[in-house]
């Protein structure tokens, strides 16, 4: 499972180094695509094979007609590019990938469960402030009880079994 945040530098071929951390989660080759940002920050995810084959599943089930399926699944594979680390466990970092995403010489490598994000470390701080702030706090919560609630109604919850 890839979790935790990590500040790294990007060399002058714009390689970055995979956190030691993280290594033994992510395989020799990756994905490394833009995400979809809407009107919120640009970051890059890095996913293994696997993983990125289970996302795309969901993405674009087969077949389809849907023309907003298709855009969403053309959005993210003609991007998207296949990265492999080299020996001292780099991935070289498209120009292309980095100006999308505005990644300078600082970048931080943040694991999400399945998969990294790589964002700008300006673009990351920013970003955790509004991930700190009380009104952001009250919906995720939110989010957490409404999600809990459909997956474990009232009489099934395993919280209940164990005190009542």
């Amino acid at each position: 499972m890839l979790t935790g945040n990590y500040l790294v530098k990007l060399d002058r071929a714009g390689r970055l180094t995979i956190p030691a951390r993280m290594r033994r989660y992510l395989s020799e080759e990756l994905i490394l695509a833009p995400n979809l940002p809407g009107d919120g920050p640009r970051y890059l995810l890095l996913y293994t094979f696997e993983e990125w084959s289970n996302l795309m599943a969901l993405v674009r089930p087969r077949p389809t007609f849907d023309p907003l399926t298709n855009d969403t699944a053309r959005f993210f594979s003609h991007q998207a590019e296949a990265v492999v680390q080299d020996s001292n466990h780099r991935i070289l970092i498209s120009a292309k990938l980095r100006s999308w995403a505005g990644l300078q010489r600082e970048v931080v490598v943040v694991g999400v469960i399945d998969h990294a994000e790589l964002w700008g470390r300006e673009q990351w701080e920013e970003y955790t402030e509004h991930l700190q702030s009380e009104e952001t706090q009250r919906r995720l919560l939110e989010a957490l009880r409404q999600r809990e609630q459909t997956l474990f109604p009232s009489s099934n919850h395993p919280s209940e079994s164990r005190h009542g």
